[in-house]
Parts: structure tokens; sequence; C-alpha cells
């Protein structure tokens, strides 16, 4: 699974400019502007999410051996940025252009202590998110979906 965020405005260099994306309860990195990173996983059903202002979440089924795409695309909130998933499908707007995409974007190598940091720093917060995504009848209207179909 690969995290791109394209800037759209002005990039801002603060810490609130930057998103968590989790894999349920597992950090996996934070979503930065004009770069991507990658994260490999088991295949199978992920719940991904991102926090933000807002909190969103892309549901994968996730088939062995191939690559999946999720675009992270800045939103503006109310006090900070907000955070739209954007998952990449066939038939997409960007289906087409991932590799252009990411030659155009730095390269971002995920570090192990500071995945562990983060992780163990933010947990409570992202339990709370993975309850919503998990039980609240309003949570549909703010994931979307990834299936096996959709992998390169």
């Amino acid at each position: 699974m690969y995290a791109q965020r394209p800037s759209r405005g002005p990039v801002i260099n603060r810490p609130f400019n930057s998103f968590q994306v989790w894999d349920r309860d597992q950090f996996i990195g934070l979503s930065q502007p004009k770069s991507y990173f990658a994260y490999l996983c088991a295949p199978g059903r992920h719940l991904f999410i991102g926090i933000a202002e807002n909190k969103v979440a892309v549901e994968g089924d996730l088939a062995p051996g191939k690559s999946y795409y999720i675009l992270t695309v800045r939103q503006f909130g109310w006090a900070k940025e907000g955070l739209a998933m954007i998952p990449v499908t066939p038939g997409s707007e960007c289906w087409d252009k991932v590799d252009t995409l990411k030659q155009s974007l730095e390269f971002l190598v995920r570090v192990a202590e500071q995945i562990q940091t983060w992780d163990a720093e933010k947990k409570a917060e992202a339990a709370g998110v993975v309850a919503f995504f998990e039980k609240d009848p309003k949570r549909e209207k703010y994931i979307t979906r990834l299936t096996p179909a959709d992998g390169r």
C-alpha cells in the first residue's frame, strides 16, 4: 500500500501539516506534502485510517502480490487542515498517473524508531477512531474502499 500526497495549494511546514495514517490500530506513517511512503502488509482485510482535523478511512480487501495506492489530499478545515483519502482504482482519475505522480514526489523511508514512538504516543487516540469506524452507524459516509481488483 502506498500513501501519496501531492501538494494542493501553498505548503505550510508546521506539525499540523502532516496527517497520521494507521492500519487499524497500528501507526504506519505521516502523510506529508509532496511525498509518499510505502507500507508492506499482509493480504486480507485492512482499515486504513487518516487522522487530521477530521477522520477518514479506506477499507481494503487486499490480494497477495499486488500494490494498492491511496492519495491523501489536504482539505481546508475549520481550525486546521482536514484530510481526504482517495483510493486509486481502475478507471479513476489517477489510475494511469501513479508512476508519474511517484516520480514527482519525494519517497519517505519509514524509520522504525519513529514509527514506534508515534504508535505509543497516539495509540489511545487511534483506538477511539477505530471504534468509530468499526461500530458507529454514521461511519459509512467517511469510508471509501479498495477491493482485490484494485491492485496492480
